[in-house]
């Protein structure tokens, strides 16, 4: 079963065989075309033959991938009967239907910018609380690399706002073409005009993201600019990313193009390539993997897929090439406090690691405010337009003027008709590639009916870029925002379009007010909330080129092995990843860098430590007795308090030890002082101290200390006399301080 890849307001699932019928909505895969591989060796006439077996109007090889056509299909010819046909006969190898896969992102209303996944401190994004420390420690890989500004990373998606300002400074540059002469392939790689990447779908070097806005918030994910005073970063502050679009007019990646794009990345020099799409099928896409397998020395990040699916049991493509492929990485999406977001695949065997993916900062691409066509009907038809069937202008229930299909009455059975406008023309500066067609709709449709919106540029056939078959939510106008490519257009028409089948079931039809056109990109820094897996994988090629930033040496396989293997381990999944944990930049980048020489020993510490600030308060007082607490003995009780306020102050951490001599009368026998005998009666008067014991301070002190003695030593009290208390610190490297001394007496209960 194949997922169809549509604009995020519709995805519809298709079950069993290949399905093209007029009127099916959106189909999986491009309609009349097929991809065929040849066997080596395969006659230039065995081909030939191929191609007339299924009528086709024209052939023309895959770039990059020897063997393989893509072969169109002559009119009324069924994808699915051309792919029967084929198989089987000499020469044929492979031949399979030309896949649209979905980009794999599901978005959210931007509010505020916080990027939790980058650096979660708990802070709440768009309504939800985050744990701390639930990122992947971008801050702290920084310390060691921002990046590369010479690593290429490509990245096959709808094309990027090359404009916009947070992104422009990382877009790679093909010197060639930048300083060439326009019209003219200058570097002789068969790509004219490739400045800044190319589109594979349109073959032109135009890249603006102009389908679904997808492709920049991605590379934003990647390599967002750092440090330059606006947006946001991405994982890799500094990197070179290569726009490689690959979408078709309603949306969705087609094999052919990503097929193309990847021989055309490794000669530009890439060394990651990011695909944050996919579908499920039950046998892998063969040249698409063949192409992959083309490009060993190229780390492909996948997402691993939105439908909260078991890929070890239900096989997604491209990520499920991680089980087999050392140089493929699938990456599933965690929420802000460290689960698995409840739409993500995972799978235990398949799927590499987890990221990020949930309410994710990025890149927007904007359009220009001014408008340059507007319609709301409110004086009816415009003379411009022309309109078939029964399309007209008529009036609501509320009163409001919109087009339909058939004021008051429903559609009609097996019709096919439509309203076109007149011609408008767009802007004359060429850097707004693509616009989108703002309306509101109303649609009441039948099981098998479709609405359209097409569009003509320059007067050329028309072109479908949105097609829905549901009725839209509730009983009011909803808004919609298909989107058209102007491939250098002057001018453009819109035809608004119904198409019934023959079942003889119908219904109110659609509803059109409020047009209003617009073209982009603009250069303004606007942003934007989105989320699913198509964010989970960029974070994983941002850390890849992190780690080849300070160690380009390392093979794919070298780049995925220390991604897994320095994970956050996390519970939730425990089972659900081959490595149970989140990406973690950090470690990752840590465990890719060269260890950094020791350091210089330092100097030879041979300074005492300075004890100052030292006293005891009061230095009379009763010795609080044996085994009362501490705290007992700061309670002050007339005359004298129990216990005694020590204070002290050191300059560098030490080790203090107490000493505690009682004070007692002697009698000066040479340097000595000695107890008092009656022999000794008539030598000089002292004082003699004695020892009753010394206690170690625990810890390494530092600063001033306060600290509450008791009048006990050794666990007992002392006896009512004259005591000295003195102080030894001694510091880390050894040296000992000058003794601190205080005298103190110890009174009577």
């Amino acid at each position: 079963m194949h997922r169809i890849a549509l604009l995020a307001a519709c995805v519809l699932v298709l079950g069993g065989a290949l399905s093209e019928a007029a009127g099916a909505a959106a189909p999986d895969f491009v309609p009349g075309r097929v991809l065929v591989r040849y066997a080596p060796g395969t006659a230039v006439a065995q081909r030939v033959a191929a191609r007339e077996h299924v009528g086709a109007t024209s052939a023309r090889a895959l770039r990059g991938l020897p063997g393989t056509e893509i072969v169109e299909l002559g009119h009324g010819v069924a994808v699915a009967d051309a792919v029967a046909d084929l198989k089987g006969r000499d020469g044929v190898a492979v031949v399979q239907p030309d896949y649209v896969y979905r980009p794999e992102a599901v978005p959210d209303d931007a509010s505020f910018f916080q990027q939790w996944g980058l650096n979660n401190t708990g802070q709440t994004v768009n309504g939800t609380a985050g744990t701390p420390d639930a990122d992947i420690d971008a801050p702290e890989a920084w310390d060691v690399t921002t990046g590369s500004d010479t690593l290429v990373v490509g990245v096959i998606d709808t094309g990027f706002n090359t404009q916009h300002p947070d992104l422009a400074p990382n877009i790679f540059v093909n010197a060639a073409e930048a300083a060439g002469t326009p019209g003219v392939d200058d570097d002789a790689n068969g790509r004219i005009d490739d400045v800044t990447g190319f589109d594979f779908v349109n073959h032109n070097g135009v890249v603006s993201d102009d389908i679904e806005r997808h492709g920049s918030l991605v590379a934003s994910v990647i390599g967002q600019r750092g440090a330059n005073g606006i947006g946001g970063s991405g994982v890799a502050q500094r990197v070179r990313i290569l726009p490689l679009q690959a979408v078709t007019p309603l949306g969705g990646v087609a094999t052919s193009a990503a097929s193309e794009a990847i021989p055309y990345a490794k000669a530009m020099g890439a060394r990651i390539i990011n695909m944050s799409f996919g579908d499920y099928n039950a046998t892998p896409n063969a040249v698409l993997t063949a192409a992959m397998d083309a490009a060993p020395d190229i780390l492909f990040t996948t997402s691993a897929g939105n439908d909260g699916t078991d890929n070890d049991t239900r096989p997604h493509w491209p990520s499920n090439l991680a089980a087999t492929r050392g140089n493929v990485m699938a990456t599933a999406n965690t929420t802000s406090s460290d689960a698995l977001s409840a739409s993500s695949s995972y799978g235990a065997t398949t799927v590499d690691v987890a990221a990020p993916g949930a309410n994710i900062f990025g890149v927007f691409v904007p359009t220009d405010p001014a408008n340059v066509f507007s319609e709301n009907f409110s004086a009816g038809l415009p003379g411009s337009w022309s309109a078939g069937g029964a399309w007209n202008v008529a009036a609501e229930p509320t009163g409001q003027m919109s087009l339909t299909d058939s004021p008051g009455v429903s559609y009609g059975n097996n019709s096919d008709t439509a309203a076109t406008s007149g011609s408008f023309p767009l802007p004359g500066n060429q850097s707004l590639t693509f616009c989108d067609v703002n309306h509101s709709r109303i649609r009441k449709l039948q099981t098998g009916d479709f609405y359209r919106v097409e569009v003509l540029v320059n007067g050329g056939a028309p072109v479908l870029i949105e097609q829905l078959d549901v009725d839209s939510a509730g009983t009011g106008f909803v808004s919609g925002s298909p989107g058209f490519a102007r491939l250098g257009g002057t001018s453009a028409q819109l035809r608004f379009r119904l198409i019934s089948n023959n079942d003889g079931i119908v219904n109110d039809g659609v509803h059109v007010d409020n047009i209003d056109v617009h073209c982009g990109p603009t250069t303004a820094a606007q942003y934007r909330f989105s989320g699913g897996t198509s964010f989970s994988s960029p974070a994983t090629a941002g850390v890849a080129a992190l780690i080849l930033s300070i160690n380009p040496g390392l093979t794919p396989s070298a780049v995925k092995a220390l991604i897994r293997a320095n994970v956050d381990p996390v519970p939730a999944l425990a089972g659900k990843v081959v490595s149970n944990g989140r990406l973690n930049a950090d470690k990752a980048v840590r465990a890719a860098a060269p260890p950094p020489p020791p350091p210089p020993p330092p100097p030879p510490d041979t300074r005492a430590a300075l004890l100052s600030s030292y006293a005891l308060l009061p230095a009379t007082f009763r010795a609080f007795r044996a085994g009362a607490s501490v705290r007992a003995a700061a309670v002050r009780r007339a005359p004298r308090p129990y216990g005694t306020r020590l204070r002290f102050r050191v300059d560098e951490a030490v080790r203090v030890r107490l000493q505690v001599h009682r004070r007692a009368a002697g009698r000066r026998v040479g340097r000595s002082c000695l107890a008092p005998t009656r022999a000794r009666r008539r030598r000089p008067a002292c004082t003699r101290y004695l020892l009753k014991g010394t206690y170690s301070m625990p810890g390494q002190l530092n600063g001033l200390v306060t600290r509450r003695f008791t009048g006990r030593i050794a666990g007992r009290a002392l006896a009512p006399a004259l005591y000295r208390l003195t102080l030894l610190a001694t510091d880390l490297a050894g040296n000992r301080s000058l003794p601190a001394r205080r005298n103190f007496r110890v009174v009577s209960r």
